[in-house]
């Protein structure tokens, strides 16, 4: 018996002689079965295994050979119909192809000839199968390189949106976001130099779940599984998810790599505005310094002005008493000393003016400090 052994042939053909002929020399090739009739051929097609080729009687009482072809093949289409008739008319042979039948031999016939021909037949509904299954294969890979282009988008929205965030709850909100997209239920801690931060996809987060996210601040791995729910952690991120399709493992096995990348991004960006944060921080305590040591100075140069101006009053007064009462001794006229006084009050009222200009140059110097005050709010 040679490979094909296990294939099985229905020879339908209401001539008991023709049947012994054929079963004989094909009994040792092949599972063979019989049917006298087109109803019968029908019956016995339908059984389990279907036969892989069907040697089909055409001239028959009843329903003749083209008709049971054509129900055969309606039920089912893998059938491999090969017509043996005595009429070798093209228009018989026509009438065959028609109907789907693959092969039309003509008896008496050579019997290496019809098992070439049954050989052929098998290794075509074989090849057919094949490609099928191939063709099935690839519609299937076809639809998860889709589905996956779509779910992967959600991730690369995510890290472009994530670059626009200025804040730790921009950033929980868009993480919220990308499980909504991938309709999934959960909740998301994040823990920045502020504070910890958690949300939910529902209204409001357990006191459980809050729990439990902290918890995973300290947890060293990095997925962890229990059930239909899965914790995703990545140093200062943890995403929960509470309804993991457990009835679809690919999609489980990919939602895994799009959420660590999501939690990588997450704290990428998240360390990225605690920095932020920090240098913003050293940068008002440094404006803060300033202005003290500013306002410090100030005030004492302001004491120092107003310590001077009074200085510089009593200076000019003594001055001018003390040439009053020189007058007695020089021996001048009121004209002169009319005159030496009126140079002398000139003289002191335009230094007061001068160190007046300098007073408006504190004021200046105030204004100043109230713009940094204001800066450092």
């Amino acid at each position: 018996m040679n490979e094909s052994a296990n294939s099985k042939v229905l020879i339908v053909d209401d001539s008991p002689q023709d049947l012994q002929i054929a079963l004989e020399f094909l009994k040792d090739s092949y599972t063979v079965v019989a049917a006298t009739s087109g109803e019968q051929a029908l019956t016995m097609a339908a059984a389990e295994p279907p036969p892989a080729v069907v040697l089909m009687d055409v001239t028959m009482p009843g329903m003749d050979g083209y008709e049971a072809c054509s129900q055969l093949l309606e039920a089912n289409a893998e059938h491999r119909v090969i017509f043996v008739s005595a009429n070798d008319d093209t228009d018989e042979i026509l009438k065959g192809y028609e109907v789907g039948g693959i092969d039309y031999v003509t008896k008496p016939y050579p019997h290496d000839v019809l098992l070439s021909k049954i050989e052929l037949a098998i290794q075509s509904r074989e090849s057919e199968r094949q490609m099928n299954e191939q063709s099935q294969m690839a519609s299937e890979a076809a639809m998860t390189a889709m589905r996956s282009a779509g779910e992967l988008s959600t991730v690369i929205q995510f890290l472009r949106d994530s670059f626009g965030c200025n804040s730790t709850a921009e950033l929980a909100q868009l993480l919220i976001q990308s499980l909504r997209n991938y309709d999934l239920s959960g909740s998301i801690q994040l823990r920045g130099s502020d504070g910890a931060l958690s949300q939910s996809t529902s209204d409001q987060i357990s006191s459980l779940e809050e729990e439990l996210l902290g918890r995973m601040a300290h947890h060293s791995e990095k997925i962890l599984e229990k059930g239909p729910r899965m914790f995703v952690n990545f140093r200062a991120v943890t995403l929960l998810v509470r309804n993991l399709p457990l009835d679809n493992s690919d999609l489980v096995g990919r939602l895994r790599d799009h959420l660590m990348i999501i939690a990588e991004g997450a704290c990428a960006k998240l360390e990225g505005l605690d920095m932020a944060m920090s240098t913003s921080q050293q940068r008002k305590t440094g404006i803060e310094r300033v202005v003290t040591e500013i306002e410090t100075t100030l005030r004492q140069f302001v004491r120092e002005q107003e310590d001077h101006k009074k200085a510089s009053v009593e200076i000019l007064d003594n001055t001018i008493s003390k040439i009053e009462q020189a007058f007695f001794s020089l021996g001048l006229t009121d004209e002169q000393e009319q005159e030496l006084l009126a140079i002398l009050h000139g003289g002191a009222e335009e230094s007061l003016s001068h160190f007046e200009s300098g007073v408006g140059l504190d004021e200046q110097l105030k204004e100043i400090v109230a713009g940094l005050i204001k800066l450092e709010s």
